[in-house]
């Protein structure tokens, strides 16, 4: 595109009428000063392609000195540099474009990826010339055939359900079917299990549904999150939200092809202590004056070392009503004297605790916290013996077993896993810090003053070898075997007694008393007790964590959950295929490389020598 102003034009006409009276020399120079040398641009987001045009020195060449020449000159070769060649066009888009729901398989975009970070990538995609993602109108359309109906609470706090839990339970039991990852167990073939959990993170309270009954890798497409809400929890607030998904459970038929495999739905219930007493309408305090969820043993014969090992009658939901209808009669519900009456200060939300009905829901025991629990408590211990606290501390910084600060000093899920699990165990490293120590006691014994040597080391690793075996058994997620269950039993009682019996000036939990209580009488009941792990609601934290920073952007508004929420339904979606990366192979057997260190250590001998 040539632009010419009259000044250009009249400095031509000029320059031209020279050339006519100057040597052929001469009028060669000039005619190169004079080139037009195009230059490409870009104007508005277009290109443009221009001419610059040099002013040429109203001097003739001969009256140039040697400076102005080789400045001309300069000029010349500068302007040479800077001429470009007109960029390659842009491609045609392809001409074959993915539907909008083939297209968010791909990436396994839905659930997983923001619109910000989905036009994003379609915009860098698109600038290459490659027509990949579609609209974002077409996108959004997508989404809305994922999304489901939802109940929303727009007062304070802002809350969210699934208005039908039917649906998208009849979805995702057909879809494991198909895929044959829904089996009966064998314990218990004609049993559906279905299991709700629920648990506080940061800012969310959250609810979801669990099938039991799978096998294989499911991608967590057995869990569909049912109910979130701003706030902590409250059991007001969780009795309304749970209300109507428990009633549609109560009332819902298995499609057609599971009813030959499954003729019973058993719904289990897991949370936390805190969240288990507050759910039920307990006093939510494990100081209060019956602080067991599961059983009515009073707090004083708790903390006993008697106690410790003592059964006491289950907890029910007709109890319960009783307890609460004389709370109401006698101190007119008054929540300050619920410690007269089993620590119930809120009538019972569902029927539980009676085996024989058909609404009753099993309150599972939360086997995580009481894992964490109890080790943390055990490395405390061990702590206040050692020698050098502080190097105590920097010997579990180096084996990644420090404290986690904002939660009172405990230990995360994992790092339990690490101290127990791990061959050889690695408490053994742990407790390397209290061989040598010993510890003198005086008492008085019948007008004797008595004094003794206590030597630590062995007491610890008893004590230790005890929970790891017990961790072993509580945590599978299978049915015991008839031949664990009475060696759990034993396991967790023995642990329990020696506890109490070696460190009687450490204070009784009530965590130390499910485990040598309930958790054994849970797994004669059920033939199981790590099936029902509350691990899933732990693990989902993360995953909202993540979506609430992606729509940071939205400020806290009633959107934004309502967006995180159906992203968390889109991530757990069945009808979306989980994304499985390619694994690396080796070059010698093809064969994954991950999960195979011993295999492939051969199989670098071979290629070096080759």
């Amino acid at each position: 595109m040539h632009r010419q102003t009259k000044l250009e034009e009249d400095t031509r006409n000029y320059l031209s009428t020279k050339l006519q009276h100057l040597s052929p020399l001469k009028r060669k120079a000039d005619a190169a000063a004079t080139t037009v040398i195009p230059l490409t641009t870009t104007h508005g987001g277009r290109p443009m392609h221009v001419q610059i045009l040099p002013c040429a020195s109203s001097k003739p060449l001969e009256g140039l000195t040697a400076k102005q020449k080789r400045r001309r000159t300069l000029s010349a070769e500068l302007h040479q540099a800077i001429v470009q060649a007109p960029p390659p066009p842009i491609p045609p888009p392809l001409p074959l474009k993915l539907s909008p729901r083939e297209t968010m398989t791909f990436a396994q975009l839905s659930g997983q990826q923001t619109h910000r970070a989905l036009r994003a990538m379609r915009s860098f995609l698109a600038a290459k010339g490659i027509n990949f993602l579609c609209t974002d109108h077409a996108l959004r359309a997508a989404e809305q055939e994922l999304h489901l109906p939802l109940h929303v609470e727009s007062t304070h706090p802002v809350a969210f359900r699934l208005t039908d839990l039917t649906a998208p339970l009849t979805l995702m039991l057909t879809a494991l079917h198909a895929k044959g990852q829904l089996a009966a167990h064998r314990e218990d073939r004609a049993t559906l299990s279905l299991q709700l959990q629920l648990d506080k993170g940061t800012e969310l309270t959250k609810g979801l549904l669990k099938v039991i009954n799978v096998q294989g890798h499911v991608h967590q497409t057995h869990i569909l999150p049912v109910f979130h809400y701003v706030g902590e929890e409250n059991y007001a607030r969780i009795a309304a939200l749970q209300k109507p998904l428990l009633q549609q459970l109560e009332e819902y038929a298995l499609p057609p092809a599971l009813t030959q495999h499954f003729t019973f739905t058993l719904k289990v219930l897991s949370a936390d202590t805190k969240a288990l007493q507050t759910t039920l309408g307990l006093s939510e305090s494990s100081s209060s004056a019956y602080p067991c969820p599961f059983c009515l043993i009073p707090s004083a014969e708790l903390r006993s070392p008697a106690g410790v090992t003592s059964e006491y009658p289950l907890r029910n939901s007709l109890q319960h009503g009783i307890d609460h209808l004389e709370l109401c009669a006698k101190r007119g519900g008054d929540p300050s004297f619920a410690k007269e009456h089993h620590s119930c200060k809120q009538p019972p939300p569902f029927m539980y605790g009676l085996p024989g009905m058909k609404r009753n829901i099993v309150i599972a025991l939360p086997v995580l916290h009481i894992s964490i629990g109890l080790a943390t408590k055990l490395l405390k211990l061990v702590r206040s013996l050692a020698p050098n606290a502080i190097a105590f501390t920097q010997l579990l910084a180096d084996r990644r077993l420090s404290f986690y600060k904002h939660h009172g000093e405990t230990l995360l899920g994992p790092q339990v896993h690490r101290l127990l699990g791990e061959e050889p165990p690695l408490y053994l490293q742990v407790l390397e810090a209290v061989r040598e120590v010993r510890t003198r006691d005086t008492f008085l014994r019948a007008g004797k003053i008595i004094v003794t040597q206590t030597i630590h080391y062995p007491r610890l690793l008893e004590l230790f070898q005890l929970f790891a075996a017990c961790y072993k058994l509580y945590t599978a997620d299978r049915f015991l075997s008839p031949a664990e269950i009475p060696s759990l039993t034993g396991l967790c009682r023995s642990f329990g007694a020696k506890f109490v019996e070696y460190y009687r000036w450490e204070s009784v939990t009530p965590k130390l008393h499910m485990l040598a209580v309930e958790i054994p009488r849970f797994a004669r009941m059920h033939r199981t007790v790590g099936l029902y792990s509350e691990q899933a609601i732990e693990s989902m934290h993360a995953e909202v964590n993540r979506l609430m920073r992606d729509y940071a952007g939205m400020g806290d508004t009633l959107d934004k959950h309502k967006l995180v929420f159906q992203a968390l339904c889109r991530k757990h979606c069945p009808a979306i295929p989980a994304f499985d990366p390619p694994r690396r192979l080796c070059s010698v057997c093809e064969e994954p490389l991950a999960h195979n260190k011993d295999i492939h250590t051969a199989c670098q001998l071979i290629k070096r020598h080759k």
